[in-house]
């Protein structure tokens, strides 16, 4: 999978019970730090990801619903 389309899904949300949420790229994997909680994702396709070591499963979106709800990129998160 080509970085760029990795790097696509990267960025930084806020959660209320949680707090900070980063997806960052990490090699051939996405780093999701929820927390105290870091998992690596791998990736199964070019929208979906998933952890070897906990039964978790990402799918991103594409297109225009990914417009209206990207993550802000890490230069303008804060």
């Amino acid at each position: 999978m080509p970085a760029s389309t990795r790097a696509a899904n990267a960025g930084f949300g806020r959660s209320a019970r949680i707090g900070r949420i980063s997806l960052v790229v990490e090699g051939e994997q996405l780093r999701l730090t929820a927390g105290d909680v870091v998992v690596l994702l791998h990736p199964e396709s070019t929208t979906r990801f998933f952890a070897r070591d906990r039964d978790l499963r990402f799918a991103f979106e594409t297109g225009a619903a990914a417009r209206r709800t990207r993550w802000p990129s890490a230069k303008t998160a804060r």
